[in-house]
């Protein structure tokens, strides 16, 4: 199994169509082999639609694409509210959704049909003009290419099973930074993580992999994937309307007082209050 393999595999993707992927990963299998920009829609004419109508693109995005994909299993093309045209492809590995790719961004050419439109009724952005056109049978080939980066990144999750990243666990800095890092994206979720977990991951003592995670991170275990459940808490606040006891329990941190207590610690405002900014602002 290659760790590289996935970025190495987007990039030639991204290099052949000028697109830009972005990843919905519903089990968590996939970011931990990319960069964290990679899970959000981060392109400068999408941080001018979410700057400007975020809740639409939260109704598009994060909430009618996951529950309708599974209509177009060789992918679709989208058109949100912006005007920006995507394509999108569910990815299924041992018959469960996995991810969705998103490849954007272009504008409609005449004749494009897209299966999946906004139906918010707001106008497109001005930028749109900006964006390549995409026609309808440019758009049949760049999904057949979108295709095959679903496989070959399906192929490579089918050989990964649950272990740690490859390298030796006792190796240089480097490799045992990834692999903490990878083993906090994995399972920070669950309540019950500890530091006994990660050291027999690593083959060491408690005590000294404690004193590993300081040195190669600067702060604890526990700070570490505090830190990741708040990053997950986000997400699912920012993306959704999921109950925030909900969102408690699927970030990693078991209650919804535990979850309270820290998210206002660390970012001094409540989940509530976070969500209804980030939503409307």
């Amino acid at each position: 199994m290659d760790p590289h393999l996935p970025r190495a595999a987007i990039a030639a993707f991204e290099w052949a169509t000028g697109l830009t992927v972005s990843v919905r990963d519903f089990r968590a299998s996939l970011t931990p082999y990319l960069d964290t920009a990679r899970t959000e829609h981060g392109s400068a004419f999408c941080q001018r639609a979410k700057d400007t109508r975020h809740p639409a693109c939260i109704a598009l995005c994060a909430e009618r694409i996951p529950a309708e994909i599974a209509r177009w299993p060789q992918g679709a093309v989208k058109r949100c509210h912006a005007g920006a045209v995507e394509l999108v492809l569910p990815v299924l590995v041992e018959d469960r959704l996995e991810w969705v790719l998103y490849a954007g961004q272009r504008r409609a050419a005449p004749g494009l049909r897209p299966d999946l439109a906004d139906d918010s009724g707001l106008s497109p952005l001005a930028e749109t003009a900006t964006l390549a056109p995409l026609d309808q049978a440019g758009a049949g080939h760049l999904l057949e290419l979108l295709r095959q980066l679903g496989g070959r990144l399906a192929a490579w999750r089918q050989q990964t099973g649950d272990p740690l990243p490859a390298g030796d666990p006792r190796g240089p800095g480097q490799d045992r930074r990834r692999q903490i890092a990878w083993l906090i994206a994995k399972r920070h979720r669950e309540p019950t993580l500890r530091l006994a977990d990660l050291a027999g991951q690593l083959e060491l003592s408690e005590d000294r992999c404690g004193h590993l995670v300081q040195e190669l991170f600067g702060t604890g275990f526990a700070q570490l994937v505090q830190q990741e459940r708040l990053r997950s808490a986000c997400t699912l606040l920012e993306l959704g309307r999921m109950p925030l006891r909900e969102v408690a329990r699927a970030s990693g941190f078991g209650s919804r007082s535990r979850f309270f207590a820290a998210f206002r610690k660390e970012l001094h405002e409540s989940p509530a209050a976070y969500r209804r900014r980030r939503q409307t602002g």
